[in-house]
């Protein structure tokens, strides 16, 4: 089993509350993939703590520390590292992670891939996704998720990072008027690139997701948005767009689990934008947590041929 992979099957087992079987998945993935270390590291705290061991927790933290990884103060206030917090070794872990993330922040710039269908020519028409990972996300893990044969040969996908770092080569949108500036600036870009060929839409995960409505519903020559498992946090800020009418015109769906922590607010917002005349396709997968779905491709199919109409075909 690949790191991605191993990656799904620890979230799986985490989110369904299996801590022991996720914890020894995540010692698996630190055996076998030294290299990602900042993550496994982490993962490994926190299932230490679920699981009534906070002296191993430190432990991990502090390996992976000597290594170079550091987390963000917004990371580390993980509900799973409740145990640590009164810990002097913790407050000396935190003030190290803080000296580099600002070191770290110095130099950061948001990065841009786009990635073209195989053999496209040049009249094709295809949609193309401005793709926005989930905090503590970055291109490198985000993309495998999109690399299914149908979703490759259909779309142009844009993949673009934050500049806001929250841990060794991990970044997130956690400032939202920065995010949403680096989101605009990068959809003007591949519309002026791009926007001859084919409809142009965001779609993002988790925290992406959220930003993902939130700047679609504003941005000129957007046809809408896809969220999946967004994290939102109030429904208020994005019903007062549709109500102001720049979001006239264009579609969103929303791909959430009936697992996922966030569900009722993904519920609830899909269910506000219908009463305010703004439409938007609700697709619940069952059993799901906080997640990409198994079945990932045709239910991308579905959201973008809602959101584009005749224009994804």
């Amino acid at each position: 089993m690949d790191f991605f992979n191993l990656q799904k099957k620890i979230f799986s087992e985490y989110f369904a509350g299996r801590y022991n079987e996720a914890l020894k998945s995540a010692l698996e993935a630190k055996e076998r993939f030294p290299d990602q270390f900042h993550r496994t590291g982490f993962w490994a705290a926190c299932l230490y703590c679920r699981t009534g061991s906070p002296g191993k927790a430190l432990l991990e933290l502090e390996q992976a520390l000597k290594k170079g990884a550091w987390w963000s103060e917004t990371v580390l206030l993980d509900e799973d590292l409740l145990p640590l917090r009164e810990r002097e070794e913790f407050a000396r872990i935190k003030e190290i992670c803080r000296l580099r993330q600002a070191k770290a922040a110095e130099k950061s710039r948001p990065e841009l891939v786009v990635m073209e269908p195989p053999g496209r020519s040049g009249g094709s028409i295809y949609p193309l996704l401005l793709l926005l990972h989930g905090q503590g996300g970055n291109i490198e893990s985000y993309a495998p998720w999109w690399d299914i044969p149908d979703i490759r040969s259909s779309f142009v996908l844009a993949f673009l990072q934050s500049s806001q770092v929250c841990g060794l080569n991990q970044y997130c949108w956690d400032k939202f008027d920065l995010a949403l500036d680096e989101v605009h600036q990068t959809f003007d870009r591949l519309q002026g690139q791009h926007g001859d060929a084919g409809p142009l839409l965001m779609a993002g995960f988790s925290q992406g997701g959220a930003l993902a409505i939130r700047a679609s519903l504003d941005a000129a020559g957007c046809a809408g948005f896809i969220a999946i498992v967004p994290g939102i946090r109030e429904v208020k800020t994005f019903v007062e767009q549709v109500r102001d009418g720049r979001a006239r015109g264009r579609r969103g769906c929303i791909i959430t689990g009936d697992k996922d922590y966030g569900y009722a607010r993904a519920v609830e917002l899909a269910e506000a934008f219908l009463k305010n005349d703004f439409a938007c396709k609700l697709i619940v997968v069952s059993g799901m947590g906080h997640a990409i779905p198994e079945n990932f491709s045709p239910l991308l199919r579905q959201a973008v041929d809602f959101v584009c109409g005749e224009q994804a075909k």
